[in-house]
């Protein structure tokens, strides 16, 4: 289950991304307000890999400790609907 949802997330990050650089360029071009630093952009697809890796290393432990500590899914629950927490 956590890696299905993080590939649709993915692909809803690509589509956005999409989008995103779409308008930037248009700006860019229509502008000189930004200047990018082109040299680092070669890191962007690493750095979407590595938060990509973390959310899917976090879902899957924490699904696992809720799994087999099921206190952890009502504590959870009771800390969202309540301001104490």
């Amino acid at each position: 289950m956590p890696f299905s949802v993080l590939v649709s997330n993915l692909i809803k990050l690509g589509v956005q991304l999409l989008i995103f650089l779409t308008v930037w360029v248009y700006y860019i071009l229509n502008s000189n307000a930004v200047n990018p630093h082109w040299e680092l952009m070669w890191l962007l697809p690493i750095l979407i890999l590595m938060m990509a890796g973390l959310g899917l290393g976090f879902g899957v432990l924490i699904s696992s400790l809720t799994t087999k500590y099921e206190i952890l899914l009502f504590g959870w629950f009771w800390c969202s609907t309540n301001d104490v927490c």
